[in-house]
């Protein structure tokens, strides 16, 4: 990021300015005229240049943008010079996750990323402004209203399918979307960018083409940053993204948070396989205290203030924050997310027939966990499927009849809102793209054929492709130890516990009752004394986000009885306690 904020009442531009001043944004470019307001913040950890005046028009950014292999002041020149060739043409020629913000000839344009992972938010009601949270655009708007559906899907479905927010008014820019203000009349649109002519037209999906897509991403990464991080975990998504960086000869900090509590969900065994790369790759190794604070809500409010919505990361835990922010020295980060779409995804496995339909899919994708009324479950389960239909729609999909080819591609409508916010966050610190992301590479990924992807094949080919050592680290993959087997390009379990209750997996998506088997397999994995100990502390917490909900008088129903991921109870707490800080807001002006 660090943080965009531009509006057309110059009052709440500057409330908000301030603001973000208080919590420690106290960099930034600043732009007013033509009866707008433009701040642009810089990163917290490194002093980056997303902002260029050029007489009377200016180009901004938030977020990690890389155009034309360069960076800073050198790319927002060339996309300046370059705009003449209209917006498909800059957005073919940028990497990264971003917001793009231009003024030429009195009109603002603003886009982000094709996929919008990074985030950016607006509302248009008499006056308009953008940011990258939605939370603090809630906050300048006057009886701003909750989107209780949307509140719902944010918190235990972890991302809301589509454009809205759990605020009405505010929305956010979709990546097939720009923002398009005529300045003379204060004119605001939105207009669509035709993204069906950008996708890739090659039927080259080899885990070759893949690799070598990857490698040009890596070598773009490490040509523009000097402190490479990658966030390790001892599965298979973040070691694609290392081995790509390792094939570049790039020697990248490997990072991992260790926890100790449900609510960062960290393993030990994660942590002994990093210790492992870095002693065969000869790498830096960086354990990070991501152990979770007490009370669990002690910095909400600080974390709030500053962050908005992101203060969701990891339940609020401030170590998280201060880890990214003063203890880890890094310019740039990134994560294994999207590497699931590499993958068969476990939502779909229960679906016996080489086609389903859309209700099908909603059925499994829908928590069965989430503690409210019937009537209102139904309005939920509604309001989701027409999501899913529209996004049929969009996608030339027939929504009654969908080959699970394509199941991955409507899938990764969730991943793109639900992955994405440890991304954002990273940004506001120092550069972080999702590099799986990158267009051309995801739209690949999506083209990749259902019975190519089953047990993990495929993405281990890619391995093999990049950087065939890195299948020698052993594998901790959903809970499960595991080692490559060069003859069948497959991983093998290792303890005869984990063989017997594979055997039993694939059973388990043979019955209409795969999703109450399912829990009661995830549950065969916890069995050794440390994981009794984490139960033990799962309904502790628990207990703690029961108690603050009722508290509250949150219409949630039979709270005590809740036994679905504890992470989603406290995702909704904290969304509560945003709630209540905004009524405390409009009770004050």
């Amino acid at each position: 990021m660090s943080k965009i904020l531009i509006g057309s009442d110059i009052e709440k531009v500057e409330m908000l300015k301030n603001h973000f001043i208080k919590y420690g944004f106290e960099k930034y470019s600043h732009y007013t005229g033509d009866g707008i307001s433009t701040y642009c913040f810089k990163k917290l950890k490194i002093d980056n240049s997303n902002f260029i005046e050029i007489g009377s028009d200016f180009v901004a950014t938030s977020g990690t943008l890389i155009y034309r292999k360069v960076i800073g002041k050198d790319a927002l020149e060339k996309i300046y010079k370059d705009f003449v060739k209209g917006i498909d043409y800059i957005r073919k020629n940028a990497v990264g996750n971003y917001c793009l913000v231009i003024k030429k000839d009195g009109i603002l344009y603003i886009v982000t990323d094709e996929n919008a992972i990074h985030n950016i938010y607006y509302y248009n009601d008499n006056d308009w402004m953008i940011t990258n949270t939605f939370y603090h655009l809630a906050k300048v708007i006057d009886n701003v209203s909750v989107n209780q559906l949307e509140m719902l899907e944010y918190s235990f479905q972890y991302g809301i399918i589509g454009n809205k927010t759990p605020y009405k008014k505010i929305y956010k820019l979709m990546g097939e979307e720009y923002i398009k203000v005529d300045l003379s009349n204060n004119n605001f649109s939105i207009n669509k960018i035709n993204t069906e002519e950008d996708r890739v037209k090659t039927t080259d999906n080899s885990s070759k083409s893949i690799a070598k897509m990857l490698e040009e991403q890596a070598q773009i990464i490490s040509n523009n940053f000097s402190k490479v991080t990658v966030s390790m975990t001892g599965g298979l998504d973040s070691r694609i993204i290392m081995a790509a960086l390792l094939k570049n000869g790039v020697k990248p900090q490997i990072v991992y948070g260790v926890g100790n509590s449900p609510l960062t969900n960290t393993k030990n065994k994660d942590l002994e396989i990093n210790k492992m790369y870095a002693d065969k790759f000869n790498l830096e190794f960086k354990p990070m205290n991501w152990k979770t604070n007490e009370p669990i809500e002690e910095y909400w409010d600080y974390s709030l203030q500053k962050y908005g919505e992101l203060f969701t990361v990891y339940a609020g835990n401030q170590n998280v924050y201060d880890e990214f922010e003063k203890n880890i020295d890094f310019d740039y980060i990134t994560f294994g997310y999207f590497g699931e779409l590499m993958r068969n995804a476990d939502l779909i496995e229960p679906l016996q027939s080489d086609f389903f339909n859309i209700n099908q899919f909603v059925d499994l994708y829908i928590n069965d966990d989430i503690p409210i009324e019937k009537d209102l479950k139904e309005k939920l389960y509604e309001n989701i499927l027409e999501k899913y239909t529209e996004i049929c729609k969009i996608e030339k999909i027939d929504a009654l009849k969908i080959h699970k080819d394509k199941a991955t591609r409507i899938h990764s409508h969730y991943r793109k809102r639900a992955d994405v916010q440890l991304c954002n966050l990273s940004n506001i610190y120092a550069s972080s793209t999702i590099m799986l992301s990158e267009e051309n590479l995801f739209e690949s990924i999506l083209n990749i054929k259902y019975n190519d992807k089953g047990n993990a094949k495929y993405m281990l080919q890619v391995m093999y492709e990049l950087y065939p050592e890195i299948l020698d680290i052993p594998f901790f993959s959903h809970c499960r130890d595991c080692i490559f087997n060069l003859e069948t390009f497959e991983l093998d379990n290792v303890q005869s516990k984990n063989k017997i209750i594979q055997e039993l997996k694939k059973y388990i998506n043979k019955t209409r009752y795969a999703k109450i088997i399912k829990k009661l397999y995830s549950h065969t994995l916890k069995v050794d004394e440390k994981d009794t100990l984490q139960n033990k502390k799962n309904k502790e917490i628990k207990i703690q986000f029961i108690n603050y909900l009722k508290e509250q008088n949150d219409p949630l129903i039979n709270i005590d009885n809740f036994s679905g991921d504890v992470r989603a109870l406290a995702r909704y707490s904290q969304l509560v306690f945003m709630n209540n800080s905004l009524k405390r807001i409009e009770r004050s002006k």
